[in-house]
């Protein structure tokens, strides 16, 4: 591309997807607003069917973030529909997604840049003592803190949360962007996986920084646990064929974590206890729900 177009073309697209996320959002906006970066960029909202006042949130920020646009995702429910749609609406070669309750630090977006300039997929680092209490970041512990992560069973390829990857936009379409069927958690994961069966090496990128927000409700904390087992089940229904190693003893490591799951309730004294407890007992349930209803063996 020449001429004016060309020079007014984005380099890097930001994704951010939302569901009813108006109370979140603004921070997140505030922070993208604050990013620095001398190279041209754009931010695509796709709004992914909220009811609350998401659109009026994003438009107070119009002027502030360059090629601000809000996308209509809202034929399909669902975190991987939503960032599809957005790249489909992006006009960048290179895509970096982040989420409606984080905020990204500053740096950010120069580092995502600077990573893509080098790799075809980043995933940054996550920051988690910002936006949570002592109490939570001892029940979800500190993932992507240092590096990559790996999948709870095994040692499979590493991957990254969606909440921060980087990818070029050729090989997003390469792998056919997200899963839509990888709903309602898992999608991250398998994204990863697949775009290094594709050939691709995920990087770490330490200096693009996000400050992540942990659940800190009883029920979230609870229905996020559910989410993820669920989504532990999907992965494996679709990795297994396709060089996911084998894991051995699913039945018996099963029972085992069903009767700590009891041990942890009965010894929940503190916040920490029962927060553990509840998300095992969520992750466990989301298990057992979709190995039956997936006829896959993953309790």
């Amino acid at each position: 591309m020449t001429g004016a177009e060309g020079a007014t073309r984005p380099k890097l697209t930001v994704i951010l997807p939302s569901r009813n996320g108006a109370a979140t959002l603004p921070v997140q906006l505030e922070a993208l607003a604050l990013q620095t970066w001398d190279e041209p960029w754009e931010l695509l909202v796709s709004d992914n069917g909220s009811t609350d006042e998401t659109t009026e949130v994003v438009g107070r920020f119009r002027g502030r973030i360059p090629g601000l646009r809000i996308v209509d995702a809202s034929a399909r429910a669902g975190l991987p529909y939503a960032s599809n749609v957005a790249v489909r609406e992006s006009r960048a070669p290179a895509l970096a997604f982040c989420n409606d309750d984080d905020e990204v630090a500053p740096g950010w977006l120069s580092a995502m840049g600077r990573a893509l300039a080098r790799q075809e997929l980043v995933a940054g680092r996550l920051e988690h003592d910002k936006l949570n209490e002592e109490w939570v970041v001892a029940v979800r512990g500190r993932p992507q803190e240092n590096g990559l992560v790996r999948w709870s069973f095994g040692s499979h390829l590493p991957f990254g949360f969606g909440c921060s990857l980087g990818i070029h936009r050729a090989l997003h379409d390469a792998i056919n962007g997200f899963d839509e069927e990888m709903f309602p958690a898992g999608e991250d994961v398998d994204y990863c996986w697949r775009a290094q069966y594709e050939g691709a090496k995920l990087q770490f990128a330490p200096d693009a920084v996000t400050h992540y927000r942990l659940r800190g409700e009883w029920s979230s904390i609870y229905r996020q646990g559910r989410n993820y087992g669920i989504g532990d089940v999907l992965l494996y229904r679709k990795h297994r064929h396709l060089g996911l190693p084998k894991i051995p003893h699913r039945g018996r490591r099963a029972a085992r974590a069903w009767l700590g799951i009891g041990k942890q309730f009965t010894l929940a004294s503190s916040r920490v206890h029962r927060g553990l407890a509840l998300w095992n007992l969520g992750w466990r349930t989301g298990m057992l729900e979709a190995s039956l209803r997936n006829r896959v063996l993953l309790l």
